[in-house]
């Protein structure tokens, strides 16, 4: 949504414009998830969303930087769309190579409830963000907190590395007795 104020009213794009960029991305993007789910099954998944964080970083710093018309915003909006379809293609294999599988679904149950909460707190301090900053500030927003998920998410490769890594991974679980 920020995406199409942003296109219309800061770079002065029509709405035919956005649409043939927005449909055109989404074509590509489309087409990549078939090669994208090798790379996801030959590389890992958590390796692929970690690299998928940094390249959404440094799309996000050149479209606050150097988005200023048709072709750009075309060049950026495949950029982070790229990225997000990277990370996409390796979200689910990632749950189901991490989390334990004798409570996979607890823990995806879990996810989804933080995933939501994460979201509506998310869009309305987006929201108020670029109500103050302006629709070009959506980079930042979106460079913060990626900048902080990619941190984390580095934090979990060296642990999954100390649990096992690519060979013998095991998922910690605390035993609790009823």
């Amino acid at each position: 949504m920020f995406n199409l104020l942003f296109a219309k009213n800061d770079l002065g794009l029509s709405m035919a414009q956005y649409g043939k960029i927005m449909s055109t991305v989404a074509m590509v993007m489309l087409l990549a998830y078939i090669p994208l789910g090798w790379l996801v099954d030959r590389f890992h998944p958590l390796r692929i969303f970690i690299i998928g964080g940094f390249l959404i970083i440094v799309a996000n710093v050149f479209g606050f930087f150097w988005c200023r018309d048709y072709d750009t915003f075309f060049v950026v909006s495949f950029l982070i769309s790229a990225t997000y379809v990277l990370q996409g293609a390796s979200s689910l294999p990632l749950t189901v190579r991490l989390y334990p599988g004798e409570k996979y679904g607890q823990f995806c149950s879990a996810a989804a409830m933080i995933s939501s909460i994460s979201l509506i707190v998310a869009n309305a301090g987006g929201g108020a963000f670029i109500d103050c900053f302006g629709y070009r500030y959506i980079f930042v927003w979106d460079f913060i907190f990626t900048v902080i998920a990619t941190a984390i998410l580095l934090v979990v490769y060296v642990m999954w590395k100390n649990y096992g890594g690519d060979a013998n991974y095991i998922p910690p679980q605390k035993k609790v007795d009823l």
